[in-house]
Parts: structure tokens; sequence; C-alpha cells
């Protein structure tokens, strides 16, 4: 009962079932506000309430109350963070994998079916995470100590499988160049990390402040830079049935989550790293049916140069009938024949030419379905790290994210902890009530969310992309000196700059992912 966890303590709400609605209400703008704003990250609420958990409790709240308005908070940003990524280039550290597959969608006219396939995929990463929850917790609680000596090796383990979704020995070596460029900034920039403590400390956590920086050069301003030289504009949405196949939504879910909730165990591994691992084996599919394609435009073009030689043969033998005007009429039919033959063999061709452009648009069709299936499964991913890091907390007592690490300090300074065990007195309830938050936040998310992102295409399309671009350029510049003073400044040009590096060596932006792979696998072999 929600009476047992201390929520009537709430002198502003009789009713504790309106309590807890509020407290959602609560979190929900607060997530709605710090997904949509680029470089404003969720952490920054959650240090900002749990820094003022007491004064917020003279006003009648509790110290559940306040981890509820948290939480909310955390799971509504999941959401609504896609947003500035598709529209604006500007990503946070979950959605920095979403911004090439989500620009594509948006310059097709379908920026808001791109939002709302990311709004489902958070949607279904909090349906599905009842089924995995138990199985996952039973795991990781006898699995967790034997996984933490070799965590190093995971992470070395998913580098090479980031660099090996790279085509070509070149490309391979391309790859591995921009993650490391990538790793030694982030390496760099976390040693760093005091001199470029926000001035407004008492709102910004110190993590938070290093990644700004980071991610809104790599992957913000390097894309918007590009936007702008290219004189793209956001184009009227397609009023168009959504096509994205059943199958490959469902895929999406299963794999997001899944891939989600196993990282949220394991510390040093954000939402991003995950995104890696499901990144890697949708490419790989993805690449399977683009070597199949080309095997079968080498094919065609054999088969037509095949055709075009039957075809002089037969130009030849004709003129050699002209020659020899005293041919046999069985000679002259015969030859009647092989031009007959050589039309059939022309009318073959146009058909595997016709073949050759309904294969190049299928290709297109599954290119943007792989696009869509990729935002499915970040979306589903982020959600369920911001879950399933709750369940941890709960099951081994370990804090993987900022919202979780203030409601641990809440909890604790309240007498509250949870000493790893959810079947104590009053922590089964307790997580029973933060999930009923999390559904209703997923509610109200899933709809704002979709709403939003229509909104988005409504108020941009109409405005020059180029200015929009420059805007964000300057908002992103002004962010990164107010929040980060002068050191900030100097890492976010650095990573701007690195941040072309894909684009000049025409490999993935993946790589760039380096930057924080790179300084954690360090940390795990001891190094860093």
């Amino acid at each position: 009962m929600i009476s047992g966890i201390e929520f009537e303590g709430t002198q502003l709400f009789s009713n504790p079932l309106t309590g807890l609605f509020a407290c959602v209400i609560f979190g929900w703008i607060f997530g709605f506000i710090s997904g949509l704003v680029p470089g404003i990250h969720v952490n920054n609420f959650a240090i900002l309430l749990g820094s003022t958990a007491p004064v917020l409790y003279t006003f009648g709240l509790s110290p559940i109350t306040v981890s509820t308005i948290i939480l909310a908070c955390a799971v509504s940003h999941t959401f609504h963070n896609i947003i500035p990524a598709i529209f604006l280039g500007a990503p946070g550290e979950d959605t920095a994998l979403l911004v090439l597959p989500g620009h594509r969608l948006l310059l097709d006219g379908k920026g808001p079916n791109a939002v709302r396939l990311s709004a489902m995929g958070s949607a279904g990463a909090i349906l599905l995470s009842p089924v995995i929850m138990i199985p996952m917790a039973v795991f990781f609680y006898f699995a967790y100590p034997h996984l933490h000596p070799y965590m190093g090796f995971i992470l070395l383990l998913i580098t090479v499988l980031m660099v090996a979704t790279e085509k070509g020995t070149e490309k391979k070596a391309a790859a591995f160049f921009v993650f490391l460029a990538a790793g030694l900034l982030g390496y760099f920039a976390f040693g760093l990390e005091d001199g470029i403590q926000s001035p407004l400390a008492f709102f910004s956590a110190t993590q938070a402040s290093v990644l700004m920086p980071l991610l809104s050069g790599l992957f913000g301003a390097s894309q918007m830079i590009v936007s702008f030289l290219t004189e793209s504009a956001i184009p009227d949405t397609k009023k168009s049935v959504e096509t994205f196949p059943k199958i490959k939504f469902i895929k999406g879910i299963l794999s997001g989550t899944i891939t989600g909730a196993f990282v949220a165990w394991i510390p040093g591994v954000s939402s991003s790293v995950a995104a890696i691992i499901s990144g890697f084996f949708i490419g790989r599919k993805k690449r399977e049916e683009e070597n199949e394609a080309d095997d079968e435009k080498n094919q065609t073009g054999d088969e037509k140069n095949q055709t075009d030689d039957e075809k002089n043969q037969t130009d030849d033998e004709k003129n050699q009938t002209g020659d020899e005007k005293n041919q046999t009429d069985d000679e002259k039919n015969q030859t009647d024949d092989e031009k007959n033959q050589a039309d059939d063999e022309k009318n073959q061709t146009d058909d595997e030419i016709n073949f050759k452009n309904n294969k190049y648009i299928e290709s297109k069709e599954e290119e943007e379905n792989n696009a869509k299936e990729f935002i499915v499964t970040i979306s589903a991913i982020s959600t369920a790290n911001a879950l399933f890091g709750l369940l941890a907390y709960f099951i081994i007592g370990k804090t993987r994210s900022g919202a979780v690490v203030s409601i641990r300090q809440i909890l604790n300074d309240a007498g509250m902890a949870i000493d790893s065990n959810v079947l104590a007195a009053g922590n089964l309830e307790l997580f029973f009530l933060f999930y009923l938050t999390i559904l209703l936040t997923g509610f109200l998310s899933y709809f704002s969310t979709i709403c939003a992102g229509n909104r988005a295409t409504d108020i941009l399309k109409n405005i020059n992309y180029q200015k929009i671009s420059i805007s964000v350029l300057i908002f992103l510049l002004v962010l990164v000196a107010v929040m980060t003073r002068f050191y900030g400044c100097v890492i976010f040009a650095a990573a701007t700059l690195v941040g072309f590096l894909p684009i000049v060596l025409k490999v993935k932006k993946t790589n760039l992912m380096g930057v924080i792979l790179f300084p954690v696998m360090l940390y795990f072999f001891g190094w860093g």
C-alpha cells in the first residue's frame, strides 16, 4: 500500500494516489524540458531536485515524492530527447547514434514518423520489461561479481565489433583512427573535468558538463555545419501510410529492451554503448542484403554483356547472309530464326533492366526500414536502461545513472537505504510504486512526444533550414560557454573538428562513440 511507504506524508495532497499522479506530472514536465532543449541533461534536474530536497520537505513533500519526481523526469527524458536529435541534429548521450537515420527520414518528409516510431519503441520497452525483470534480476544477482573483472575485455570486444562493421581494410583502418581520435579526446576531456566545472554548479553535475561539449561538438555542431553547407531544408511532411514491417518493429523492441536491460547492470556502459551492440547486428544483416543486391547487379551486368556479344554475332551472320546470295532457302530461314532469337534476347535484356530498377527501389525501401528499425531499437535501449538501472539498484545496490544516484542519496539521508535486497520490508512495495510511476510517465510521454514531433514539423518546415542550423550552432556555443567556461569551449571546438573525420574518411559516425568507450576501457584495464 502506498501509505505504508509514507506517501501520505505529503501535506499538499489529501489522497496518496493524487499525490503520486501530481509528482508524475511534475517529473514528466521536467523531462519534457530536458529532452527538448539541447545540452540540458536529465542529470541537471536530478541533481537540482536532490540538492533542494530538504527545502522541498518544508513544503510538505517527502523523500518518496521527490524520488518519484526524479524518476518520472528520467523516463520522460528518454522519450522526448529524440526530437532535437532528429530536427536539430543536436543529440544527447543516448541519442547520439540517432542523428543520421533520423536526419535521413526528416529530409524525406518523414520526421514525425521517426518520432512516432521512437515513442513506440520506448513505450514497448516499458510494456515488455515485466517479462524479463525476474530472469534478469536472478541472473545478475549471482553473475555480477564474476563479470566485473572482465569488463575491460567486454568493452574491447564491442570496439572490435564496431570497427568490423566497415567494409574493406582501408575503411576499417580509418574507422579505428576515428575511434582512437575520439577516444583520446574523451580521455583528455574527462581529465579536465575540474577545469570545466560549471559556474552554475548548483544546477549541473560535473559529468554532464564534460559530456555536453563533447557530444554537442562530435554529433551536434559538426552535423549542423554540414547541413548549413549543403543548403538542405526541412521538407513538408508526406501524408503516407506507414509501411514499416511489423516483424522489424517487434525485433527492434525485443533487441533494444534486452540490450538496454543488460547494460543497465554494467558499470561505465551507457545506452550509447548498448546501441553499438544492437547496431552491429542490425548493420550486419543490412550489409549481407547489400552484398546480395550487388551480386545480382553484377550478374545482370554480365548477362547484358553476353547478350550484346550474341547480338553482334547475329549481325555478323546477317551480313554474311547478304553477301552469300546463292545460299539455299533453308540457310535463309535459319538466319531468320537467329534474328528472332536475337530479338528475344534483347527483350530479355529489357526485362533484366526493369528487374534491376525494381531491385534498386526495393534496396531504398530496405534502407529506410533499417533506419526505422534502428530508431526503434535505440529508443527501446534508452528507456529500458533507465528502467533496469532502477532494478539494478534494488537488486545489487549499485547505481548506473545520475537519476538513480540522486534517488539513492535521498533515500539514504531519510534512513531508507535499499541495501540490495528488494524483498526486504518495504523495498518491494517501494519498487512497485516506482514501476507504477514509470508506467504513468510512459503513458503521458508517448502522446506528448508524438504531439511535439508533429508540431515541430509545422513550426520548422517553413523556416530556412540554414538559419536554423546557424541558430543551433550559436545556441550550442553560448550554452557551452556559459555552462563549461573556457576549457569547455576548447573541448567543444576540438570535438567539432573530430566530428568531421567520419565525413572526410567516409566511415560511420558510430566510431565517434570511442569518446566514451576508450576512457572507460582504460579504467577497467587499470590504465586510466
